[in-house]
Protein backbone atom coordinates (compact mmCIF):
# COMPACT_ATOMS: atom_id res chain seq x y z
CA UNK A 1 0.00 0.00 0.00
CA UNK A 2 1.05 3.61 -0.55
CA UNK A 3 -0.48 6.93 0.48
CA UNK A 4 0.68 10.50 1.04
CA UNK A 5 0.07 13.44 3.40
CA UNK A 6 -3.37 14.10 1.94
CA UNK A 7 -4.44 11.02 3.89
CA UNK A 8 -4.77 13.35 6.91
CA UNK A 9 -7.03 15.87 5.14
CA UNK A 10 -10.70 15.83 4.20
CA UNK A 11 -12.60 17.88 1.60
CA UNK A 12 -13.87 21.14 3.08
CA UNK A 13 -15.39 24.47 2.07
CA UNK A 14 -13.75 26.23 5.02
CA UNK A 15 -11.50 29.21 4.31
CA UNK A 16 -8.36 27.61 5.67
CA UNK A 17 -4.78 28.82 5.27
CA UNK A 18 -2.44 26.07 4.05
CA UNK A 19 1.30 26.22 3.33
CA UNK A 20 3.48 23.76 1.41
CA UNK A 21 7.25 23.75 1.95
CA UNK A 22 9.14 22.20 -0.96
CA UNK A 23 5.99 20.14 -1.48
CA UNK A 24 4.31 21.90 -4.37
CA UNK A 25 3.21 18.62 -5.91
CA UNK A 26 0.33 18.64 -3.41
CA UNK A 27 -1.08 21.99 -4.57
CA UNK A 28 -3.39 20.81 -7.39
CA UNK A 29 -4.96 18.18 -5.11
CA UNK A 30 -5.19 20.66 -2.23
CA UNK A 31 -7.13 23.07 -4.43
CA UNK A 32 -9.61 20.32 -5.27
CA UNK A 33 -9.95 19.33 -1.62
CA UNK A 34 -10.20 22.92 -0.34
CA UNK A 35 -11.65 25.20 -3.04
CA UNK A 36 -12.08 28.12 -0.60
CA UNK A 37 -8.65 27.85 1.05
CA UNK A 38 -5.81 30.33 0.78
CA UNK A 39 -2.90 28.27 -0.50
CA UNK A 40 0.71 29.34 0.03
CA UNK A 41 3.86 27.70 -1.30
CA UNK A 42 7.56 28.08 -0.53
CA UNK A 43 10.23 26.69 -2.85
CA UNK A 44 13.95 27.38 -3.12
CA UNK A 45 13.57 27.21 -6.91
CA UNK A 46 11.76 30.46 -7.71
CA UNK A 47 10.96 29.20 -11.23
CA UNK A 48 8.73 26.41 -9.89
CA UNK A 49 5.80 28.81 -9.59
CA UNK A 50 5.70 29.28 -13.37
CA UNK A 51 5.10 25.61 -14.15
CA UNK A 52 1.86 25.01 -16.10
CA UNK A 53 0.46 22.60 -13.50
CA UNK A 54 -0.03 25.51 -11.07
CA UNK A 55 -1.74 27.86 -13.51
CA UNK A 56 -5.07 29.19 -12.27
CA UNK A 57 -4.78 27.68 -8.79
CA UNK A 58 -4.41 31.04 -7.04
CA UNK A 59 -1.23 30.12 -5.15
CA UNK A 60 0.74 32.68 -3.11
CA UNK A 61 4.38 31.85 -3.87
CA UNK A 62 7.62 32.69 -2.08
CA UNK A 63 11.01 31.75 -3.49
CA UNK A 64 13.29 31.02 -0.52
CA UNK A 65 15.00 28.19 1.34
CA UNK A 66 12.96 27.74 4.51
CA UNK A 67 15.83 25.81 6.11
CA UNK A 68 18.03 28.93 6.02
CA UNK A 69 15.64 31.89 5.77
CA UNK A 70 12.80 32.97 8.01
CA UNK A 71 9.33 32.55 6.58
CA UNK A 72 7.62 35.89 5.84
CA UNK A 73 4.29 35.11 7.51
CA UNK A 74 2.53 36.22 10.72
CA UNK A 75 2.50 34.08 13.83
CA UNK A 76 -0.20 31.40 14.10
CA UNK A 77 -1.26 31.96 10.49
CA UNK A 78 -1.67 28.48 9.02
CA UNK A 79 -4.15 25.71 9.68
CA UNK A 80 -1.82 23.20 8.00
CA UNK A 81 1.81 23.18 6.93
CA UNK A 82 2.83 20.36 4.57
CA UNK A 83 6.56 19.60 4.41
CA UNK A 84 7.44 16.20 2.99
CA UNK A 85 10.65 14.54 4.27
CA UNK A 86 12.21 17.76 5.60
CA UNK A 87 13.43 16.17 8.85
CA UNK A 88 15.85 13.83 7.11
CA UNK A 89 18.04 16.57 5.63
CA UNK A 90 18.56 18.55 8.86
CA UNK A 91 21.40 18.30 11.35
CA UNK A 92 19.32 19.90 14.11
CA UNK A 93 15.68 19.28 13.15
CA UNK A 94 14.39 20.54 16.53
CA UNK A 95 15.20 24.17 15.64
CA UNK A 96 13.38 24.16 12.29
CA UNK A 97 10.46 22.15 13.67
CA UNK A 98 9.97 24.56 16.57
CA UNK A 99 10.25 27.47 14.14
CA UNK A 100 7.53 26.04 11.92
CA UNK A 101 5.30 25.67 14.97
CA UNK A 102 5.43 29.47 15.37
CA UNK A 103 3.39 29.78 12.17
CA UNK A 104 0.83 27.06 12.99
CA UNK A 105 -2.45 28.06 14.61
CA UNK A 106 -3.15 26.65 18.09
CA UNK A 107 -5.73 24.41 16.41
CA UNK A 108 -3.47 23.61 13.45
CA UNK A 109 -1.06 20.85 12.45
CA UNK A 110 2.26 20.20 10.74
CA UNK A 111 2.17 17.34 8.23
CA UNK A 112 5.39 15.62 7.25
CA UNK A 113 6.91 12.23 6.46
CA UNK A 114 10.19 10.42 6.99
CA UNK A 115 12.21 7.45 5.81
CA UNK A 116 12.00 4.73 8.48
CA UNK A 117 15.40 3.51 9.72
CA UNK A 118 13.69 0.31 10.99
CA UNK A 119 12.38 -0.62 7.54
CA UNK A 120 13.55 -4.16 6.89
CA UNK A 121 14.97 -3.14 3.50
CA UNK A 122 17.31 -0.67 5.21
CA UNK A 123 18.14 -3.17 7.94
CA UNK A 124 19.10 -5.71 5.28
CA UNK A 125 21.44 -3.18 3.63
CA UNK A 126 23.07 -2.44 6.97
CA UNK A 127 23.52 -6.15 7.64
CA UNK A 128 25.35 -6.47 4.32
CA UNK A 129 27.52 -3.44 5.06
CA UNK A 130 25.75 -1.03 2.70
CA UNK A 131 23.92 2.20 3.45
CA UNK A 132 22.67 4.15 0.44
CA UNK A 133 20.98 7.27 1.90
CA UNK A 134 24.24 9.16 2.56
CA UNK A 135 22.68 12.61 2.24
CA UNK A 136 19.66 11.89 4.38
CA UNK A 137 19.05 10.86 7.95
CA UNK A 138 16.46 8.09 8.24
CA UNK A 139 14.59 8.24 11.52
CA UNK A 140 12.70 5.99 13.92
CA UNK A 141 9.28 6.86 15.34
CA UNK A 142 10.51 7.42 18.93
CA UNK A 143 13.09 9.91 17.63
CA UNK A 144 10.41 11.80 15.72
CA UNK A 145 8.19 11.91 18.82
CA UNK A 146 11.12 13.37 20.78
CA UNK A 147 11.84 16.03 18.14
CA UNK A 148 8.20 17.08 18.05
CA UNK A 149 7.91 16.97 21.83
CA UNK A 150 10.75 19.42 22.45
CA UNK A 151 9.28 21.56 19.68
CA UNK A 152 6.04 21.92 21.71
CA UNK A 153 3.65 19.84 19.61
CA UNK A 154 1.06 18.18 21.82
CA UNK A 155 -0.14 15.23 19.75
CA UNK A 156 1.50 13.08 17.11
CA UNK A 157 -0.38 10.78 14.74
CA UNK A 158 1.44 8.26 12.55
CA UNK A 159 0.11 6.55 9.47
CA UNK A 160 1.99 4.29 7.02
CA UNK A 161 3.07 6.01 3.84
CA UNK A 162 4.49 3.01 2.04
CA UNK A 163 4.33 -0.59 3.21
CA UNK A 164 5.67 -3.11 0.73
CA UNK A 165 7.65 -5.82 2.52
CA UNK A 166 6.36 -9.42 2.42
CA UNK A 167 5.32 -10.94 5.72
CA UNK A 168 7.97 -13.64 5.42
CA UNK A 169 10.75 -11.03 5.41
CA UNK A 170 9.46 -9.14 8.43
CA UNK A 171 8.84 -12.43 10.24
CA UNK A 172 12.53 -13.29 9.86
CA UNK A 173 13.51 -10.00 11.48
CA UNK A 174 11.01 -10.57 14.28
CA UNK A 175 12.54 -13.99 14.86
CA UNK A 176 15.92 -12.26 15.15
CA UNK A 177 14.54 -10.13 17.99
CA UNK A 178 13.25 -7.00 16.24
CA UNK A 179 9.94 -5.59 17.44
CA UNK A 180 7.35 -5.10 14.69
CA UNK A 181 4.78 -2.93 16.44
CA UNK A 182 2.24 -1.56 13.93
CA UNK A 183 4.13 -3.19 11.05
CA UNK A 184 7.13 -0.92 11.54
CA UNK A 185 9.51 -3.35 9.83
CA UNK A 186 7.46 -3.37 6.63
CA UNK A 187 6.96 0.42 6.54
CA UNK A 188 9.44 2.26 4.34
CA UNK A 189 7.89 5.69 4.93
CA UNK A 190 5.85 6.98 7.85
CA UNK A 191 3.44 9.90 7.55
CA UNK A 192 3.21 12.26 10.51
CA UNK A 193 0.54 14.66 11.71
CA UNK A 194 1.89 16.84 14.54
CA UNK A 195 -0.68 19.10 16.19
CA UNK A 196 -0.26 22.15 18.39
CA UNK A 197 -3.11 20.85 20.58
CA UNK A 198 -4.64 17.49 21.34
CA UNK A 199 -7.69 16.66 19.23
CA UNK A 200 -9.99 17.21 22.21
CA UNK A 201 -8.38 20.54 23.12
CA UNK A 202 -8.37 21.78 19.52
CA UNK A 203 -12.12 21.17 19.22
CA UNK A 204 -12.71 23.24 22.34
CA UNK A 205 -10.30 25.99 21.30
CA UNK A 206 -12.28 26.47 18.13
CA UNK A 207 -15.21 27.60 20.29
CA UNK A 208 -13.38 30.64 21.71
CA UNK A 209 -11.75 33.65 20.10
CA UNK A 210 -7.99 34.28 20.34
CA UNK A 211 -8.76 37.26 22.58
CA UNK A 212 -10.59 35.06 25.11
CA UNK A 213 -7.85 32.42 25.03
CA UNK A 214 -5.19 35.09 25.51
CA UNK A 215 -7.05 36.63 28.44
CA UNK A 216 -7.42 33.23 30.08
CA UNK A 217 -3.71 32.53 29.65
CA UNK A 218 -2.70 35.89 31.14
CA UNK A 219 -4.98 35.53 34.15
CA UNK A 220 -3.84 31.99 34.96
CA UNK A 221 -0.20 32.97 34.63
CA UNK A 222 -0.63 35.98 36.92
CA UNK A 223 -2.48 33.92 39.53
CA UNK A 224 0.15 31.17 39.39
CA UNK A 225 2.99 33.62 40.05
CA UNK A 226 1.18 35.68 42.74
CA UNK A 227 0.73 38.84 40.67
CA UNK A 228 -2.21 40.75 42.20
CA UNK A 229 -3.80 37.39 43.07
CA UNK A 230 -7.01 38.75 44.60
CA UNK A 231 -7.91 40.91 41.60
CA UNK A 232 -6.87 38.30 39.06
CA UNK A 233 -8.78 35.51 40.77
CA UNK A 234 -11.93 37.62 40.65
CA UNK A 235 -11.23 38.43 36.99
CA UNK A 236 -10.77 34.73 36.22
CA UNK A 237 -14.16 33.75 37.68
CA UNK A 238 -15.83 36.65 35.85
CA UNK A 239 -14.32 35.48 32.57
CA UNK A 240 -15.32 31.87 33.29
CA UNK A 241 -18.93 32.94 33.86
CA UNK A 242 -19.27 35.63 31.17
CA UNK A 243 -17.73 33.56 28.36
CA UNK A 244 -19.41 30.34 29.57
CA UNK A 245 -16.11 28.49 29.35
CA UNK A 246 -16.33 24.71 29.20
CA UNK A 247 -14.76 23.14 32.26
CA UNK A 248 -13.05 20.52 30.07
CA UNK A 249 -11.34 23.27 28.12
CA UNK A 250 -10.12 25.13 31.21
CA UNK A 251 -8.81 21.91 32.77
CA UNK A 252 -6.90 20.97 29.62
CA UNK A 253 -5.61 24.53 29.27
CA UNK A 254 -4.42 24.73 32.87
CA UNK A 255 -2.79 21.30 32.94
CA UNK A 256 -0.92 21.97 29.70
CA UNK A 257 0.20 25.55 30.43
CA UNK A 258 0.83 25.65 34.16
CA UNK A 259 4.13 24.66 35.76
CA UNK A 260 2.43 24.39 39.17
CA UNK A 261 -1.09 23.06 38.52
CA UNK A 262 -1.61 21.90 42.12
CA UNK A 263 -0.86 25.36 43.49
CA UNK A 264 -3.07 27.02 40.88
CA UNK A 265 -5.94 24.63 41.58
CA UNK A 266 -5.72 25.36 45.31
CA UNK A 267 -5.84 29.11 44.68
CA UNK A 268 -8.87 28.76 42.44
CA UNK A 269 -10.62 26.56 45.02
CA UNK A 270 -10.01 29.08 47.81
CA UNK A 271 -11.49 31.92 45.77
CA UNK A 272 -14.48 30.24 44.07
CA UNK A 273 -17.80 31.93 44.84
CA UNK A 274 -19.90 29.68 47.10
CA UNK A 275 -22.89 27.70 45.84
CA UNK A 276 -21.97 28.04 42.17
CA UNK A 277 -22.39 24.59 40.64
CA UNK A 278 -20.47 25.22 37.34
CA UNK A 279 -17.48 26.43 39.31
CA UNK A 280 -17.58 23.42 41.63
CA UNK A 281 -17.69 21.14 38.58
CA UNK A 282 -14.51 22.80 37.29
CA UNK A 283 -12.74 22.39 40.64
CA UNK A 284 -13.75 18.73 40.86
CA UNK A 285 -12.40 18.08 37.35
CA UNK A 286 -9.14 19.87 38.18
CA UNK A 287 -8.70 17.74 41.29
CA UNK A 288 -9.33 14.58 39.26
CA UNK A 289 -6.83 15.68 36.61
CA UNK A 290 -4.19 16.30 39.27
CA UNK A 291 -4.71 12.85 40.77
CA UNK A 292 -4.44 11.26 37.35
CA UNK A 293 -1.27 13.14 36.39
CA UNK A 294 0.45 12.41 39.69
CA UNK A 295 2.78 15.34 39.08
CA UNK A 296 2.96 19.08 39.57
CA UNK A 297 4.63 19.51 36.20
CA UNK A 298 3.03 18.86 32.79
CA UNK A 299 4.62 16.29 30.55
CA UNK A 300 6.73 17.62 27.69
CA UNK A 301 6.24 14.45 25.64
CA UNK A 302 3.39 14.69 23.14
CA UNK A 303 0.60 12.18 22.95
CA UNK A 304 1.30 9.60 20.26
CA UNK A 305 -1.44 7.92 18.27
CA UNK A 306 -1.00 5.58 15.33
CA UNK A 307 -3.55 4.62 12.73
CA UNK A 308 -3.52 0.90 12.08
CA UNK A 309 -4.00 0.04 8.44
CA UNK A 310 -5.23 -3.26 7.03
CA UNK A 311 -2.78 -4.35 4.38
Amino acid sequence: MEQDLLHFLIPTEEKLCVLTLESGHYLPQLRRLMPQAELYAVAADADESSEPVYEGLGIHWNGLDFRRERLPYPAEFFDYILADHYLEALVEPEDITAGLGYFVKPTGCLLTSFLNIRYSGILDELRRGHFSPFCTHPLAKPEVVRILGVSMYKEVVFAPGRQDMPDAVTAAWEKAGFDNYQNDLSTQTWLVKACRSTAESAALKALYSPAVRSRLSILLRRIEYDIDPTDNLKAFWRLYEQEMLFSDYVVDFLMAASRHPAKLTALLASSAPPSQQPMQILLNQLSAALRQSGSDRPSEVPTERAERQSL
